[in-house]
């Protein structure tokens, strides 16, 4: 029933017993027993990171259908961690995030004094300590979001610091520990940024005769979803995009934003500038089209055309952060 890459058949037998017989006294029984059974990671290179990530998937569930009452019980942030890891590694991007924020859920759960230094909370807050087993994750994580945001001050001739950005927007979500919600902002927008380089490469090698634009409107679409996101976490009660210019606050704070558009090429049209307002309406009519339909007009014959949109849903991200969190 349950196969393994990694670990031999004796190994899981054995990790199997051992949780069976298992008595959970501390949150330090849950890391040995991950330690001593889980398949680790190596440092500096990266080595058959799906077949360690099937394993730890694999003991998890093996340990959830055994006991499920002692493996909620169980400290997991260990196993959270390498899992984490292990799919980014695999550029899985939307797995490692959900993952390192799992084990930082833990962390909160069973170290509730001391979890903010832990490798969970360090790896998402682009904490760089190069003693850290994770120290080239979050070193390529770091630059991909510092990169964003020099090209984000270069357009729109903002001063954002990635500094400013970790201090005032990553870790201010982050410590809203009563609304996961708000972290999950955080997780997401990473994945976000790290998938446009995968989304553009399959462009670009696609058929001549173009195909399926999926992948480039789910993109786009979780784009326009971080920014939904964001906006009614600062102005609670608005339902919709359209609903944001019957808000005062909202308005003097930004602008009226337009959210509707008949095709992909009207909104990429609509691009003029890199202003606020240009990327509020971008994202907004990008979030509404790319959300209620998969059959759209194929401007992706240029992979110009969709950084231009991509770079307009970052912008617009920032402009929020630049205004609300500095």
């Amino acid at each position: 029933m349950w196969s393994f890459y990694l670990l031999t058949t004796d190994r899981v037998a054995l990790a199997r017993l051992t949780f069976q017989q298992l008595k959970v006294i501390n949150p330090e029984t849950g890391d040995r027993l991950f330690e001593a059974f889980g398949t680790g990671m190596p440092v500096n290179q990266i080595s058959q990171p799906f077949e360690r990530f099937h394993d730890y998937e694999q003991l998890l569930n093996m340990f959830h259908s055994d006991d499920s009452a002692k493996y909620k019980k169980l400290h997991k942030g260990t196993a959270f961690f390498f899992l984490g890891w292990a799919a980014f590694d695999m550029r899985n991007y939307t797995k490692a995030v959900y993952y390192l924020d799992n084990a930082i859920s833990e962390d909160i759960r069973n170290f509730p004094d001391k979890w903010e230094g832990m490798e969970g909370a360090n790896a998402l807050r682009l904490f760089l300590n190069d003693k850290s087993p994770i120290y080239r994750v979050v070193k390529e994580l770091y630059e991909r979001v510092d990169m964003e945001i020099k090209r984000f001050n270069k357009d729109t001739g903002s001063t954002l610091t990635i500094e400013d950005f970790i201090n005032k927007f990553v870790i201010i979500l982050q410590k809203s520990t009563g609304n996961k919600s708000t972290r999950s902002i955080v997780t997401a927008l990473y994945t976000f940024l790290f998938e446009f380089e995968d989304r553009s490469k399959e462009l670009k090698l696609r058929s001549g005769r173009g195909g399926s634009m999926e992948p480039i409107l789910n993109h786009l679409f979780k784009g326009g979803l971080i920014f939904e996101s964001l906006l009614k976490k600062l102005y609670p009660g608005v339902k919709t995009l359209g609903g944001f210019n019957f808000n005062s606050t909202f308005t003097n704070d930004f602008c009226r934003v337009s959210t509707s558009a008949h095709t992909l090429k009207v909104i990429l049209n609509g691009i003029n500038t890199n202003d606020l307002k240009t990327a509020f309406d971008t994202t907004a009519k990008l979030r509404n089209t790319s959300g209620h339909n998969l059959v759209w007009d194929d401007i992706f014959d240029k992979t110009s055309n969709y950084e231009v949109l991509y770079h307009q849903i970052v912008n617009a991200i920032l402009f929020i952060v630049v205004k609300k969190y500095q």
